[in-house]
């Protein structure tokens, strides 16, 4: 059987692009087929010699397709229906925008692992914060017509597998389409917990910086409790959060490092603690967030250090360390209070890398997050996207004594192996009866 696989592009780093390195990993030999690649984003298991990009590649070399690719979405759908099928018998796409629009003949089956719907058609709210307000008006008749060009695409597929309950019902909801769930792969044999004592005392933001995620609502709910937080991830809305971080007008700060931004600085602004219920004794307590381990500032160890350069903003409360690497992540997750997930996530790899490092994971409690965390065993959720309800939530957390095994129990399910079982079953059973 001849088969090739699509993946929407690969012009940024993330679950998405993580999940399909799986994939990708599961039929080897199959060639890619993607609308747009920065070589440099790329998941380092994929060969280039597999990747086939369409037409818009050649924009790739312009500042429009690598930091301002919304201005390419009138021509997505034409690059997806550009590319040739009519020699292959299966066609695996996974997507959350466009790859689900490609064109096969009746002979070729073309199965789609689907992330997410597109957000920023099918949802209002998505959709102001998606695109400047500039764009929305311009593109009003562009995204009525990506509407319907996305529910005509919809059809093109013959069986969808869904990376969540969640997933499956905007599915069903948008496309009137049923779906078979496979949950997305975690490498549990990976992200596991310390064997030596966890520091407890900072929580962790795992994802990337794009303004629907509010992570505002952390970094005011921190500064409120006056905890400790740390934020990986990089994204167009970094710099509005390090100003929210930095100029939130309650609190009272010295600046003890007047270095100018982006000069590799540290920064350090003191605060009195508000909440001493959130940490043992009756003060809180900053401490060397990896305890008597030899660390750096920012609380890496030898070999998983964040540079300085790397870290955005330091603060004694809030930190944005940028990319960091598997292994600094593993490394925080093993030494976090909790995980906090601000967002509604169609599925949420972080919720499940972090408890299997035993770590519980405070989240909003709307998306996919929802059959990731079991309330009250391995984390907590809160109801209102907002600081108020963030800081109860993490007040709440905070009294409660985790089990880190029963957090890393609940992941198993989700575990490298148990993808690639259940997506090759489903996948032999729909070519069988293709």
């Amino acid at each position: 059987m001849k088969i090739a696989l699509v993946h929407d592009d690969f012009i940024q780093s993330g679950g998405a692009e993580n999940l399909f390195a799986a994939i990708a990993q599961i039929w080897s030999e199959a060639p890619i087929y993607t609308s747009l690649v920065d070589w440099n984003k790329l998941p380092a298991t994929i060969s280039r010699n597999r990747v086939r990009p369409s037409f818009l590649q050649i924009f790739q070399k312009y500042a429009i397709a690598r930091k301002w690719y919304k201005f390419l979405l009138p021509l997505y759908p034409i690059a997806f229906e550009s590319f040739n099928f009519n020699d292959f018998d299966l066609v695996i796409s996974s997507t959350t925008r466009f790859a689900k629009g490609i064109i096969t003949k009746p002979k070729t089956l073309h199965i789609c692992y689907i992330n997410s719907v597109p957000r920023f058609l099918w949802s209002e709210k998505a959709k102001m914060e998606y695109l400047p307000q500039i764009l929305r008006i311009l593109f009003s008749p562009l995204l009525k017509w990506l509407e319907k060009w996305d529910k005509i695409a919809s059809t093109r597929v013959d069986r969808y597998i869904a990376n969540s309950k969640n997933v499956a019902q905007l599915v069903k909801e948008h496309y009137g389409i049923d779906s078979e769930v496979v949950y997305p792969a975690v490498d549990t044999d990976f992200f596991q917990a310390t064997k030596g004592k966890r520091s407890n005392d900072f929580f962790l933001i795992v994802t990337r910086l794009v303004k629907w995620k509010k992570v505002e609502i952390a970094i005011k709910a921190a500064q409120v409790l006056k905890v400790n937080l740390k934020i990986v991830g990089t994204g167009p809305d970094e710099r509005r959060l390090q100003n929210i971080a930095k100029n939130t007008s309650s609190l009272n700060y010295s600046l003890s490092d007047p270095a100018p931004y982006g000069a590799g600085e540290s920064r350090s602004y003191h605060t009195t603690p508000r909440h001493p219920e959130l940490v043992s004794g009756s003060t809180l307590r900053f401490r060397n967030p990896f305890g008597s381990i030899k660390s750096d500032k920012f609380g890496m160890t030898e070999g998983n250090k964040v540079s300085s350069r790397q870290a955005r903003t330091i603060t004694n409360d809030i930190e944005f360390l940028g990319a960091v690497s598997k292994e600094q992540l593993r490394n925080l997750y093993q030494n976090a209070k909790a995980l906090i997930v601000t967002q509604e996530e169609d599925f949420g790899i972080a919720a499940v890398e972090a408890q299997a490092c035993g770590l519980p994971v405070i989240a909003y409690s709307k998306g996919g997050v929802r059959e990731i965390i079991i309330e009250g065993q391995t984390g907590l959720f809160f109801s209102d996207q907002s600081a108020i309800s963030l800081q109860d939530a993490i007040i709440r957390a905070s009294k409660v004594k985790w089990n880190s095994t029963a957090c890393r129990n609940n992941t198993l399910r989700f575990s490298q192996a148990e993808f690639v079982s259940k997506l090759k079953l489903q996948v032999t059973k729909y070519a069988k009866f293709s």
